[in-house]
């Protein structure tokens, strides 16, 4: 069946790749011949509501870009189209030109459906071409006909495992933990939403490993009593009739003041939080000195509101409770006696898990059972044991970790829990999964060259490449000045904590003066800029050796530069592939219509034809990818209850219409599918429900693959004024 089709299409949701994925798409490739086209319908989030464990799916622009990086390299002069799908069918059902559809066994009947469907639209039937499937053995064999179907593989499995796999990862880079081992327990934060559980998995996890737990909400309510600073700034904040008879707050009274005025409510509660949320932070850091005294080595800290408030900063790493819609509305109804309207309400009003879960270490799913919480618990256990003992001081020489130590602690002066947080700040950052070049190792890439260097304050080069991406969003244009500015507050709290050790209050080896002055600030925040342009202007001495150790890749050997260019395009997996193909020789002509691209003779002797050859060779390779030619665009004109003379007699106005909405033909549509004209006494509406399954509307449209269905109102002249150019 080798080159049998010009055109076939087939369909997943194709989260994290795995053989089952690559035998269907490997078979739909060598289906086609020489040049033909592929569609891929890769499923939308508006299709995934009842996926397991939804919320770790890959986004649809990384899974997009994953089949298209595969299939190009099975058979890289195909054309291929992937598109997100919010339907069932997708192109499946509109396309002329599809020939065939490949499914799975599993999914055979999808291809029937879609065949229906295509034969009620007019259009051919397809070729169904089933694949096997495949098993989880490690043998990559498909399974027979007669196998059990929970014997495939399957991306909900892999998000089910990737679960351990991730909390495994966690410590096995750079990790150092936030306490000191003195002084206070190993520290988990434990959060999530309403219903999801917090309590039930930390009750397993004291039952389970001996771990004492640290109740946020009971705190809360110990922050404000009669007696404390606390209680005197709340009731200076909102007044004494917040206060009981017993002389304690009333939490009714206050709740009272606070939701009094919707206008002024989020600035009550702003208020209320900045008090305090502070406070509550020193008790947990109290309890959990108390803990460590009593000979705890571990301790959970659960809230709810531990990312909200800034907590994460005082634990050592953060675990989210993730509970599916269902079972929180459930849990809340059968809790709290609310109807399914207001646990909707609830819910909807706290930040959602995806949101959550880049700023989380470990996730817990929990939809079942207390006890069917255990054996995960238990595999994940062991992985916190292992990288509790990680610290700053005990950094590996050579190691990232240890360089921060040696500008933090050893240049800085900085107290070691203030570097040991801030590092935590780096490393997390540059492990968030958005993440594929802009990462630590980039960071370890410019720090191995920086050692090779002549400096004159390799203190002012280090902070700078540690802080150079430490904000870096794909989608934003800011993040250089973001980072920049990320700096000036480390620096500013530095500065704050400083305290002199010496006579003269000369701490900086380096320079004799106080840890950071305004000088070496605002220059480390200009450098920090300056990333955003590196061939703007000039550069020597340690901000030349700065940029051009920011641009070492693109000098790697060619198979490291690939390398390169394959995690640039996943961290810009959101762009569409025309646009990218369009964006990235631009930048790339950029550098190359550059005089040069290194600033220091050194670095430009060894790096510059390597690094020329290398963005001229990703030229060339954007250049020959095959990419989807835009199909055209049929617009269908239907005339609306207010038209005198039908189509035909507004084709003026039409025809003023069309020049608006891109090129045209006008050809009369009375009397034939899919339109006919009022002149007929056939109304429109009736006519392209019936023809195309939706009523039409006044200026309104329907996208159904390539063909758009533009109603057109008009009015008693022949103006042409029918659409306004917004319109």
């Amino acid at each position: 069946d080798y080159g049998q089709f010009k055109c076939l299409c087939l369909g997943g949701t194709f989260d994290r790749m795995h053989n089952g994925h690559k035998l269907l798409l490997s078979v739909a490739a060598l289906l086609l011949s020489d040049g033909g086209r592929m569609v891929i319908g890769v499923t939308g989030d508006q299709l995934l509501a009842k996926k397991a464990l939804k919320e770790l799916l890959e986004s649809g622009p990384v899974r997009c870009l994953r089949v298209l990086s595969f299939l190009r390299a099975v058979r890289p002069k195909l054309i291929y189209d992937a598109v997100k799908i919010t339907d069932p069918y997708g192109p499946a059902i509109v396309d002329p030109e599809l020939e065939a559809i490949v499914v799975s066994r599993e999914t055979a009947s999808g291809g029937a459906a879609c065949n229906k469907k295509r034969l009620e639209n007019g259009l051919n039937e397809m070729h169904v071409y089933t694949t096997g499937l495949m098993g989880k053995s490690t043998d990559n064999s498909t399974l027979d006909d007669a196998a059990d179907m929970k014997d495939k593989i399957s991306s909900s499995d892999i998000r089910n495992t990737s679960i351990v796999a991730k909390c495994a990862e966690v410590g096995a880079v750079e990790w150092a933990r936030r306490s000191d081992p003195e002084l206070e327990p190993y520290t988990i934060g434990l959060t999530g939403g309403i219903a999801c559980g917090k309590s039930t998995v930390s009750k397993r996890m004291a039952a389970l490993f001996n771990v004492p737990i640290v109740d946020c909400d009971k705190l809360g309510h110990k922050a404000y009593v009669k007696g404390t600073k606390c209680f005197e700034d709340v009731v200076n904040a909102f007044g004494a009739e917040i206060v009981g008879e017993d002389g304690e707050i009333e939490r009714k009274k206050l709740a009272g003041v606070l939701f009094s005025d919707p206008e002024t409510k989020a600035a009550k509660f702003e208020t209320l939080n900045g008090i305090v949320w502070p406070r509550i932070a020193e008790m947990i850091k109290e309890e959990k000195m108390r803990l460590k005294r009593e000979g705890a080595t571990f301790v959970v800290v659960e809230a709810a509101i531990l990312l909200e408030a800034g907590w994460d900063r005082i634990v050592d790493e953060v675990w989210l409770v993730l509970t599916s819609h269902k079972v929180q509305v459930a849990r809340l109804m059968e809790r709290n006696g609310f109807d399914e309207a207001e646990c909707d309400k609830r819910i909807s009003a706290q930040k959602p898990a995806a949101e959550r879960i880049p700023k989380c270490h470990v996730v817990v799913p929990n939809d079942g059972t207390a006890e069917e919480l255990d054996p995960l618990l238990t595999k994940l256990w062991p992985h916190v044991v292992d990288r509790a003992p990680a610290t700053l001081l005990n950094a590996p020489a050579g190691s990232l970790r240890q360089r921060w130590k040696w500008v933090a602690v050893d240049v800085l002066h900085m107290s070691v829990e203030l570097a040991s947080d801030w590092w935590r700040v780096i490393h997390d950052k540059h492990c968030e999964g958005h993440r594929h070049y802009h990462n630590l190792s980039h960071l370890s890439e410019m720090l191995f060259y920086a050692d090779q260097f002549e400096l004159s304050r390799p203190d002012s080069l280090f902070l700078a490449i540690f802080f150079h991406d430490i904000i870096y969003e794909p989608t934003l244009k800011d993040n250089e000045l973001k980072s920049a500015q990320l700096f000036r507050d480390f620096a500013a709290e530095v500065n704050a904590a400083y305290e002199p050790t010496s006579a003269g209050g000369a701490t900086n080896p380096l320079t004799g003066g106080p840890p950071l002055c305004k000088e070496d600030v605002d220059e480390v925040a200009a450098w920090i800029e300056r990333t955003a342009s590196h061939m703007n202007g000039p550069a020597e001495g340690d901000l030349a050796y700065f940029l051009d150790a920011d641009l070492a890749v693109l000098a790697r050997e060619p198979a490291g530069y690939a390398r390169y260019t394959q995690q640039i395009r996943a961290e810009y997996a959101h762009v569409e592939d025309s646009d990218w193909c369009a964006g990235r020789p631009a930048v790339m002509q950029r550098f190359l219509d550059a005089d040069q691209l290194y600033f220091n003779n050194g670095t430009r002797a060894a790096w510059e034809e390597r690094a020329r050859a290398n963005m001229s060779a990703e030229l060339t390779a954007i250049a020959t990818t095959p990419l989807k030619a835009e199909p055209p665009v049929r617009v269908g004109l239907c005339g609306g209850v207010r038209t005198t003379g039908g189509i035909a007699g507004r084709m003026p106005g039409i025809r003023t219409t069309l020049r608006r909405v891109s090129s045209y033909s006008c050809s009369r549509t009375r009397g034939r599918y899919p339109t006919r004209s009022s002149r007929d006494g056939t109304p429109m509406e009736p006519a392209l429900k019936s023809a195309r399954g939706a009523p039409g509307g006044i200026f309104s449209s329907q996208i159904d693959g390539r063909l758009i269905w533009l109603r057109v109102t008009c009015g008693p002249s022949d103006s042409g004024d029918i659409l306004s150019p917004e319109s």
